[in-house]
């Protein structure tokens, strides 16, 4: 990794509003584009999710958003872009978890 300052990282994890708030608005405009374009029972029933329970859905995101070297040089002055596209590239794999983990009464 090309930042090695921890602290720097924890902090971006759980102690920037900014990032959480930005990085939770970048997780509910992906939901709802996948809820107006998506087919894929797995990707809706997630996006629903979220769109409903941003505030949780977000969460798998944030260290995703507080390692990636971009968030690290930028700071502050990171695009909404920029955090998108780190949200979509971890997206994958948050889907995929929540479909073998799906949160208490919700299935694909």
């Amino acid at each position: 990794m090309a930042n090695d300052n921890y602290e720097q990282n924890y902090a971006y994890r759980y102690s920037e509003p900014w990032l959480q708030q930005r990085t939770e608005v970048s997780v509910v405009r992906v939901a709802q584009y996948i809820a107006q374009t998506d087919s894929d029972a797995n990707r809706l029933a997630w996006a629903h999710w979220a769109i409903k329970s941003s505030s949780v859905a977000a969460v798998p995101f944030f260290w995703s958003v507080a390692l990636d070297p971009t968030v690290n040089e930028k700071g502050q002055k990171i695009t909404g872009a920029e955090i998108d596209a780190v949200v979509s590239a971890a997206l994958p794999g948050v889907i995929a978890d929540f479909a073998k983990n799906p949160p208490g009464g919700i299935s694909a």
